[in-house]
C-alpha cells in the first residue's frame, strides 16, 4: 500500500524471460495479464524495478510503462 498514491499496487520483481524464447511476445502478454489482475484489483499501478542499461526497458515502454515522476529509489 503507498499512502502517498492512496492505494495498493502490484510489483514484478526478476521479470525474465530466456534468451531462446525471447521476441516472441510472452513478455508482452505476460505483462499484459498483471495489468489486467491490477485493473481488476483497481491498483494504482503496477511497479517494475529495472537497472537503468537494462535494454527491456524498450518493452516497458511500448506496453505503457512510465518512470514515476517525483519518486527516486534508494
Amino acid at each position: 500500500y503507498y499512502t502517498a498514491w492512496a492505494g495498493c499496487s502490484l510489483y514484478i520483481q526478476d521479470f525474465y524471460i530466456e534468451p531462446d524464447y525471447r521476441h516472441r511476445g510472452i513478455g508482452s502478454s505476460l505483462l499484459s495479464a498483471v495489468a489486467e489482475l491490477a485493473q481488476q484489483r483497481n491498483s494504482v499501478f503496477v511497479e517494475l524495478m529495472v537497472s537503468a542499461n537494462n535494454p527491456s526497458r524498450r518493452l516497458y515502454r511500448r506496453l505503457g510503462f512510465e518512470r514515476v515522476k517525483h519518486a527516486m529509489m534508494y
